[in-house]
């Protein structure tokens, strides 16, 4: 019979508070801070040189410890440090104890969603909500006597997350690098008479391939509680995320706000005008029909391809070093995080002219975006069921 017992995570785990005034002098050439720990992840990918950044940290790790993000932990960072250093005053480090659980058990204890959400609710202040160690030492879970059989689980299913990561990674960086080439005219590719393309290109500003379209202005007693037949779905800049647009929180309007020309249309660019975050401004995702009828707001525009040329190469334009490049510029040059129309489109842009060859490299580059989609859809399928088994194990 598989029985489980209470645990006190302060029993099976303890804070760690080593120290040192001289890091390097004392030996350690690396650094974390939470910029360092990604979410949901038991694996550090950066780091930084404290020869180089001259850190002021003062709190060590050594490595098999466990990083704790305390600040901001809804965050949810926590991983094994694989080597000794410094670290961030936010980050508590931990090290398992006793016998009453395997060691390398307690990384996936602190994994699972309950213990994140005691974390939360221990958390204290408004802008930057910290735990505390000895809130954190309190918290109780039950778990199994078959702590082997769970640790061979949880192991299988790290590796495999850690696998399809580093696949994930490596074919980012295939598309960087084939965008670096194919988008700059330095690899020509193969027309379908298999003759390499060789007609000249020409520097053209966006202008030649899209139309802004603002987006609509509404008042806050304009929005609908419940859609309807007549309402229309609204993006905001918060909808724009990694290239992609997603339907999360989004304001419904009613359709007579919304005029003809400001309904998207299937590969419509969608970019953000104007945020309280520079970085967030000139961010864009190109916008695929689902069959309802969707809008921008005030602070996003429209940019709607012409017919002559490839929509799908556009997309891959606005996501060009070249076009991050020249919005950088743009912004610098401004006080307000807030971008005209003209902005976009009196960018310049080194393209080719022939449809044929805007298509084959669209083509090029769609296939290693739906690559990366199947990966993150495996990446995702996986930590839901991480998610689920670690629920049920240490509820």
């Amino acid at each position: 019979m598989n029985t489980k017992k209470i645990v006190k995570f302060g029993d099976i785990c303890q804070e760690v508070k080593l120290t040192t005034k001289d890091p390097i002098s004392d030996g350690f050439e690396y650094y974390i801070g939470l910029e360092h720990l990604d979410s949901n992840s038991l694996t550090i990918k950066r780091w930084g040189i404290i020869r180089d950044d001259n850190p002021s940290f003062t709190r060590v790790f050594k490595k098999g410890h466990i990083l704790f993000g305390k600040r901001r932990s809804y965050l949810k960072k926590a991983a094994i440090a694989k080597f000794d250093g410094i670290c961030s005053s936010d980050i508590i480090v931990m090290e398992p104890i006793g016998d009453i659980v395997l060691h390398e058990l307690v990384p996936y204890i602190i994994q699972s969603e309950p213990f994140w959400d005691f974390a939360i609710r221990t958390s204290s202040g408004s802008l930057s909500p910290r735990t505390k160690w000895k809130d954190l030492a309190t918290y109780t879970f039950n778990i199994s006597e078959q702590q082997g059989h769970l640790l061979k689980l949880f192991q299988t299913m790290e590796k495999t997350l850690v696998a399809s990561n580093n696949l994930l990674d490596a074919c980012q960086q295939k598309k960087k690098v084939l965008m670096q080439n194919l988008l700059t005219g330095k690899v020509r590719l193969l027309n379908q008479n298999g003759c390499r393309f060789n007609h000249k290109w020409k520097v053209l500003p966006l202008s030649y391939f899209v139309n802004c379209i603002r987006g609509v202005s509404y008042k806050p007693n304009d929005i609908c509680l419940v859609e309807r037949k007549d309402t229309v779905r609204m993006f905001r800049s918060t909808n724009i995320q990694n290239g992609l647009l997603n339907d999360q929180e989004l304001i419904i309007l009613p359709g007579n706000l919304v005029k003809e020309k400001q309904l998207l249309i299937d590969d419509d660019l969608v970019v953000c005008m104007a945020n309280g975050s520079k970085s967030l401004v000139g961010k864009a995702a190109q916008y695929v029909n689902n069959g309802n009828k969707y809008t921008v707001g005030s602070f996003c525009a429209i940019f709607r391809p012409n017919n002559h040329n490839n929509k799908k190469f556009l997309k891959f334009l606005f996501e060009s070093s070249e076009y991050s490049k020249q919005l950088l510029v743009i912004l610098a040059g401004s006080s307000i995080n807030n971008l005209k129309g003209s902005n976009i489109e009196n960018m310049e842009f080194y393209v080719p002219i022939k449809y044929e060859e805007q298509h084959q490299i669209a083509n090029i580059l769609t296939q290693v975006d739906e690559e990366i989609t199947i990966i993150k859809n495996k990446i995702k399928s996986l930590e839901n069921i991480k998610r689920n088994i670690l629920l049920t194990s240490f509820n």
